[in-house]
């Protein structure tokens, strides 16, 4: 059985919740830095996890400009790398400015 792919409907919904997940990273980085030190296996954990979702975030970023080479790119860059209007770099900085985290 063949899957479909996603449509960039369905990237918008993914990138959205992804947003939101990085958005909320940030607040829980902050409590866990404030109750634990960096070399904390709960810190350590939550750090493998963030550079986890950030590998999805960029093989779906990926895989949308692969399936969606007719749409222009500023339309598809937002999708996965936008928050609050601002674009983000691979360590979740905004317009270089580095972001509250875990071994950055």
């Amino acid at each position: 059985m063949n899957k479909k792919h996603f449509t960039i409907d369905d990237h918008r919904r993914i990138g959205a919740e992804h947003i939101a997940i990085r958005n909320r990273r940030v607040e829980l980085t902050v409590r866990l830095g404030s109750g634990y030190s960096l070399i904390d296996r709960l810190v350590i954990t939550a750090d493998r996890t963030w550079k986890e979702i950030d590998e999805l975030r960029s093989a779906l970023d990926n895989e949308l400009f692969r399936s969606y080479p007719m749409v222009p790119g500023s339309e598809l860059m937002r999708i996965y790398y936008s928050g609050n209007n601002h674009q983000e770099d691979e360590h979740g900085s905004q317009n270089g400015q580095p972001q509250p985290g875990i071994g950055y």
